[in-house]
């Protein structure tokens, strides 16, 4: 399984579908420098380096909505395909025909999917925490850092659950089409 996972991850780092990752991280760097952080310490906020996550004082939307919106179609993009694909180009009976389990297949691809993501997900975190130390001059307390880890780790756990959906709904339908649009409809 751990040669397929570093082949998986290797696969979604030469992807296209990597543009749109660096993508989020850019448009993290936009969100940290549009919040407005001397906003949130005039309303006395205790914990500004989450706030900037979850308000929306200069942006039109906070981060929080953004991520909570946009997750299941980052999920969508990542795995739609996983299976279908290799099933398509005919690589999974050839795959399947050397000593390795299906699950392991499953497994690898879910979990290089996780990682990729989990690693966008931390590059926009702290391209946020980064920009917005910038602007206030100090950096975020202990106590700051646990519940921005907490944040993290409930984000994940999101964008994992709709990622897992996708790419079991692409070992499911035999077609990339029904398999986007059946992970669709369950979305909605």
């Amino acid at each position: 399984m751990k040669a397929l996972f570093w082949k998986e991850l290797a696969d979604h780092f030469g992807r296209r579908r990597f543009v749109l990752l660096l993508g989020l991280v850019g448009i993290g760097l936009l969100w940290g420098s549009f919040v407005d952080v001397s906003r949130l310490i005039d309303e006395g906020r205790a914990f500004i380096f989450l706030d900037v996550f979850s308000t929306s004082t200069g942006v039109p939307i906070s981060l929080l909505s953004f991520i909570s919106f946009f997750g299941p179609v980052i999920g969508f993009a990542l795995g739609f395909d996983s299976l279908n694909g290799v099933r398509t180009q005919g690589t999974l009976s050839r795959l399947l025909a050397q000593p390795i389990y299906r699950d392991s297949v499953f497994n690898a691809k879910l979990l290089a999917a996780i990682l990729t993501l989990s690693l966008a997900v931390a590059s926009v975190m702290m391209v946020v925490i980064g920009v917005t130390m910038f602007r206030l001059g100090i950096p975020p307390t202990p106590e700051e850092i646990l519940r921005l880890v907490g944040f993290y780790s409930v984000t994940m756990m999101y964008l994992s659950f709709w990622l897992a959906l996708s790419i079991t709904t692409s070992v499911l339908f035999r077609n990339t089409v029904t398999s986007v649009s059946y992970t669709h409809l369950r979305a909605h």
